[in-house]
């Protein structure tokens, strides 16, 4: 009986799970950690950019100016990436609340299967011992 239960609130919690918006909220933490690189990124230009200019000569400017570009592209993938996000967190509402449910029903999950399995071990220890009999 009680393993109908637990199979039946584990189903009730998938069901939950399955109405929450994951996709949205995996996209939003892989705009995170593009946006993370992106602006690793473009500060390794930017001290790449002043240690050529701190020794370069006139002549020598052609890599300053590549990395200055570089910088720049990055600077606009970074402001595009935000944008992103910032989209995608305004039409999924809060996504810290979101993310928070689905951390709940993901642990409660994993509790119920705990418990499932310890009760099979404990019936099927039972059977092994003629004890529900």
């Amino acid at each position: 009986m009680r393993l109908r239960e637990l199979k039946k609130r584990a189903l009730e919690l998938r069901d939950q799970l399955a109405t929450l918006p994951t996709k949205e909220l995996r996209r939003i933490e892989d705009l995170d950690q593009r946006a993370r690189t992106l602006e690793d990124k473009r500060t390794d230009f930017a001290r790449s950019i002043e240690l050529i200019a701190a020794r370069a000569e006139e002549h020598e400017n052609a890599p300053h100016t590549h990395l200055r570009a570089l910088q720049e592209k990055t600077t606009k993938q970074l402001a595009d990436t935000i944008a992103q996000r910032t989209d995608l967190a305004r039409d999924l509402g809060d996504p810290t609340e979101a993310r928070a449910e689905r951390e709940h029903i993901e642990h409660a999950l994993s509790r119920l299967a705990r418990e499932q399995r310890t009760l099979r071990r404990t019936l099927e220890r039972e059977l092994d011992l003629g004890i529900g009999r």
